[in-house]
C-alpha cells in the first residue's frame, strides 16, 4: 500500500540524561521546525525510513550511531503533517507524528557473531535523480510504531500510536519482528545496505527478498 502525505516539517526534542536532571525536571531542548513543504509517501512496501539526502546530510546529521547504548543520546524526531481542512475557517490542521529513539532504532541479532547490534532505521534518500521525489518515504520502521488507517473513499490515511510502540520491548519481540523479515525487495534491500556502518551489517536487511 502507497500513499502521500503532506510534511510540512520536522523537528528534533532531545531529552536530558538523567544525571542532568535537576529535582524531578525534565527541561525539553525544543528547536523550530526544518525541512518544509514536501510531499512525502508512506509506503508499506518499504521497509527503512528514507529521508531527502539533504535533510540527513544537514539537519539530521547528528543521528549517529555506533553502538546500541548511543540509542539513548538520539532525539525524539516530530513530523509536522498538514491534516484535514476545515472549510470555514479556509484553513487545514496540523498532526505531529513523535518517533523516539526506540522507534527508528532497529536492534538484531548478528547472524554471524551473534552479538546484540543496532543500526538508524533512518536513512539517506539515494535513489537516482529520475526516482527521486524529494521528500520522505515512511516505510515499515515508521509504520510499527503506529496503526495506520488508509482510507481510499476519503483519499486520506489516518495515524494512532500504536500499543506494542508505548512498552518496552523484550528480546524475543525484537528477535521476532527483526529477524523474520522475508518480504524486503530487492531495491529495499540495496539502499538499505548504503546506510551508514553497513560494512559489517549481517542483520534482517542483508537477506534477499522477493521483488513485489
Amino acid at each position: 500500500m502507497l500513499t502521500t502525505v503532506d510534511i510540512l516539517g520536522i523537528r528534533k526534542e532531545t531529552v536530558p540524561h538523567m544525571s542532568e536532571r535537576k529535582e524531578d525536571k525534565v527541561i525539553v531542548k525544543y528547536e523550530g521546525f526544518h525541512d518544509g513543504g514536501s510531499k512525502s509517501i508512506v509506503d508499506t512496501g518499504t521497509f527503512l525510513i528514507y529521508a531527502p539526502k539533504k535533510t540527513m546530510d544537514g539537519y539530521l546529521n547528528d543521528l549517529v550511531l555506533t553502538s546500541c547504548e548511543d540509542k539513548n543520546k538520539l532525539p525524539y524526531i516530530i513530523f509536522q503533517l498538514k491534516g484535514k481542512k476545515i472549510k470555514t475557517l479556509h484553513s487545514f490542521t496540523v498532526i505531529e507524528i513523535v518517533l523516539s529513539p526506540n522507534d527508528y532504532v532497529i536492534e538484531y541479532i548478528d547472524q554471524v557473531k551473534l552479538t546484540r547490534e543496532c543500526i538508524l532505521g533512518i536513512q539517506a534518500d539515494e535513489k537516482n535523480e529520475e526516482d527521486y521525489i524529494n521528500g520522505w518515504t515512511l516505510g515499515q520502521t515508521f509504520l510499527k510504531a503506529y496503526y495506520t488507517i488508509f482510507d481510499k473513499d476519503n483519499l486520506q490515511v489516518g495515524f494512532v500510536r500504536s500499543r506494542k510502540a508505548t512498552h518496552n520491548r523484550n528480546n524475543n519481540h525484537e528477535r521476532e519482528t527483526y529477524m523474520n523479515i522475508q518480504e524486503i525487495t530487492e531495491r529495499n534491500n540495496n539502499r538499505g545496505k548504503s546506510g551508514k556502518g553497513s560494512n559489517s551489517y549481517n542483520g534482517p536487511l542483508g537477506q534477499t527478498g522477493n521483488e513485489k
